[in-house]
């Protein structure tokens, strides 16, 4: 198990048990147990944990309802300072620094550049240090949560970032897979060509992330990859009925695997999702094994070489998967990919590019045939030209006016 029990604390709390675990991708190691439960947390709850910061003084990040959290234990207590609730909703958190008396962290989201905190340790007294936020104009942005309920009931969180009064040009970013958590972060394009412009944020944190633990990733994995379709295209319904967006200026946003699950999304359900950017995708699950890491993707997407094929893959399948109808002719789709992409061929992003054009979208593709790879171009002043290209294309699409000079 990789979660923390956090009980209202008493006289009588009881103790709880954190088993950590093996993680490649945090090099999670070591082991915490015997833990009393935590003040700030009422009745039993789970914090779930996704990296070790440090396992001799015992500090580690999680996820507390899908909210961010950091978790610190000392002489046989724990403590949880949890976003929403001790800390600034809507934020990711950072470790900046640790002593043996002292952690030093940062809170951030797309609305706010940042808050340093000092928790004194292990007491766990918190003290506001210092602010970012005098670094960007207040455009009266909030932070809202909204949650959807899937196709089998299961709640998803969906975290929202803007203005609220009316419908608005959103991104809803997704990615829903190999256990990766859709956190915010704060980005000065983002904040300064969107955000301020009017323009709306959003996170689905649908099942094949980590936020409630491992159970939420498998769930994701193999024949639960329509699951995570299903997730994020009921969110996007609520996200509607809400007021938030509507579909004519609705983006749906991926990378590498979310980009995959952006196009099939868009495919399955072309009336709710008829706007989509997809950057160094993966596509073409059915030559996974030619990939150079594909191998390794089995247990999240199945073996193409099995029945996985016919039982659930191809219908996940943004290449080999046909809708009925050809998608609407306002429909439109942004493909960014790396000729020397390594992770993801630059094949996958070919195929796309013509499979969306062919299923009647509006296709801008940007080939880059420039140094990079998986992470965008290498040159510095090359990858934030291409970014800005991305913003350029959504003004356009959206016919917003962006000011470059804010």
């Amino acid at each position: 198990m990789e979660y923390i029990d956090l009980q209202q604390h008493n006289e009588n709390a009881q103790r709880a048990t954190l088993e950590t675990f093996s993680d490649p991708a945090s090099r999670f190691k070591g082991k915490m147990s015997q833990i009393n439960g935590c003040a700030h947390i009422q009745g039993t709850q789970k914090c779930y944990l996704t990296s070790a910061i440090s396992n001799e003084n015992s500090i580690y990040i999680g996820h507390y309802d899908a909210a961010c959290a950091i978790v610190f234990s000392s002489k046989g207590s724990a403590k949880a300072l949890v976003t929403g609730i001790d800390l600034p909703a809507g934020n990711r958190i950072d470790v900046l620094s640790y002593t043996a008396k002292n952690i030093l962290f940062q809170t951030s989201s797309f609305i706010d550049p940042g808050k340093i905190w000092s928790v004194d340790y292990p007491s766990g007294k918190v003290k506001l240090l210092g602010s970012l936020s005098t670094l960007v104009p207040n455009q009266g942005l909030h932070y809202r949560r909204l949650s959807s309920f899937s196709v089998d009931g299961t709640k998803i969180p969906i975290d929202c970032y803007g203005s609220f009064d009316q419908p608005r040009p959103t991104i809803i970013h997704i990615y829903g897979g190999f256990g990766i958590n859709n956190d915010p972060f704060f980005s000065f394009p983002i904040y300064a060509l969107w955000l301020a412009q009017g323009g709306n944020i959003v996170l689905v944190r649908s099942r094949g992330g980590r936020e409630f633990g491992p159970a939420w990733h498998t769930a994701g994995q193999r024949s639960g990859r329509s699951l995570v379709r299903k997730d994020v295209e009921n969110s996007v319904r609520t996200l509607i009925q809400e007021n938030i967006c509507n579909a004519d200026t609705t983006f749906l946003h991926g990378m590498s695997h979310g980009a995959l699950l952006t196009a099939i999304t868009a495919l399955h359900a072309p009336d709710l999702v008829k706007n989509i950017i997809c950057q160094v995708p993966i596509t073409n699950t059915k030559s996974l094994l030619e990939n150079k890491f594909g191998s390794s993707w089995i247990t999240e997407y199945g073996n193409p070489e099995s029945a996985d094929w016919d039982r659930f893959m191809a219908s996940e399948d943004p290449i080999f998967f046909y809708p009925r109808h050809s998608l609407p002719s306002d429909s439109t789709c942004y493909i960014s990919g790396y000729v020397n992409d390594q992770t993801t061929p630059i094949v996958h992003s070919d195929q796309l590019a013509q499979k969306m054009a062919e299923m009647g979208s509006q296709v801008t593709y940007k080939r880059y045939n420039v140094p990079g790879d998986h992470h965008g171009a290498k040159d510095k002043d090359t990858r934030i030209k291409h970014t800005y290209e991305l913003w350029a294309y959504l003004e356009k699409t959206t016919s917003r006016r962006f000011h470059n000079n804010i």
